[in-house]
């Protein structure tokens, strides 16, 4: 559809309404746990940080994508519809450099340098809600997420979900989607 408006310029309401696709994906908080593990116990803040990172590095090594914090998927919601959460309930107090710095450090510290600076964050309100939006541009080589003691790995787009590749798979993903920019 070459009329369809580039996922960057779309608004929240327009991406909520569309759903998570292969370049939008929806995340409560980035940094404080909304719900128990499998086992009943609180997730912990890392755990939160590094699925947000999967999804920024598959968006990075896949194609242009929109991770917006502070919407709670259709998966965790009674409505089966995305909900507008905000990030008031991830300790945002309207201190937009703060959270945009924690965010950034943790991203540039992760994902390294380059891959950081194909980023961009803004704070957007919805009703009395505030939404952090992360348009993250694909990237012209491949990017791996080193987050606290995980090592380094890739982290792919397929559909509306982020995986880690088979090495056999990340390798054909790299030779398909990086060798032209080489």
């Amino acid at each position: 559809n070459y009329n369809e408006e580039h996922v960057f310029n779309r608004s929240i309401n327009s991406l909520i309404n569309t759903d998570e696709n292969h370049e939008i994906e929806f995340k409560e908080t980035f940094s404080i746990p909304t719900k128990l593990g499998k086992d009943g116990q609180t997730i912990k803040t890392d755990v939160v940080r590094y699925v947000a990172l999967q999804e920024i590095t598959g968006f990075l090594n896949s194609n242009d994508g929109v991770l917006l914090i502070g919407i709670a998927d259709s998966k965790n919601t009674d409505s089966k519809k995305p909900e507008v959460r905000g990030i008031e309930r991830d300790n945002y107090n309207g201190d937009q450099d703060k959270y945009a710095r924690t965010f950034h450090d943790i991203v540039k510290s992760a994902l390294g340098e380059t891959a950081a600076s194909l980023v961009e964050t803004s704070f957007e309100q919805i009703h009395d809600k505030t939404i952090f939006r992360v348009n993250c541009k694909k990237s012209f080589q491949p990017v791996y997420c080193n987050y606290k003691n995980h090592g380094e790995k890739p982290f792919v787009r397929y559909g509306t979900s982020t995986i880690e590749p088979p090495q056999k798979e990340w390798l054909r993903w790299v030779t398909e989607k990086f060798s032209s920019a080489a």
